[in-house]
């Protein structure tokens, strides 16, 4: 857990018009999780499939999140139009891949920032690692 990263991005910086932000979608936080039904498996039913996978916990709502899908006929030059504002570490993320993303970042001059906990409210916060 907390092993991964996340990347943000300022969309302010795409033009309206631009493809890429039909393929984003918000998250849909709730208290308790939306249970897949094995059934919808066999069925072309992609709304209730993208629901289930768009959901989280109501504890991740401050993150304001949306997710990418495309498919995978998607060139990696369009599917980056533009650059991370900042990438988040996850607190346990492994020192080779934070060694990997770190690299990423100066190159591209990107901030990167760790979570780490705040131990007087068992909340996550987070610091500048570069």
């Amino acid at each position: 857990m907390h092993t991964g990263f996340c990347v943000e991005y300022d969309l302010s910086l795409l033009d309206r018009n631009e493809e890429f932000l039909h393929a984003l979608y918000p998250i849909i936080y709730t208290k308790s999780p939306m249970l897949a039904n094995i059934k919808s498996c066999f069925y072309t039913d992609p709304t209730k499939d993208m629901l289930t996978i768009m959901n989280k916990s109501s504890d991740w709502s401050y993150e304001q999140e949306y997710r990418l899908f495309c498919s995978s006929e998607f060139k990696q030059d369009y599917f980056m139009p533009i650059l991370p504002s900042r990438i988040f570490l996850g607190l346990n993320i492994s020192d080779k891949d934070q060694e990997k993303i770190i690299k990423f970042a100066k190159k591209y001059y990107i901030e990167v920032r760790k979570m780490k906990i705040n131990a007087s409210s068992f909340s996550l916060a987070h610091e500048r690692v570069y």
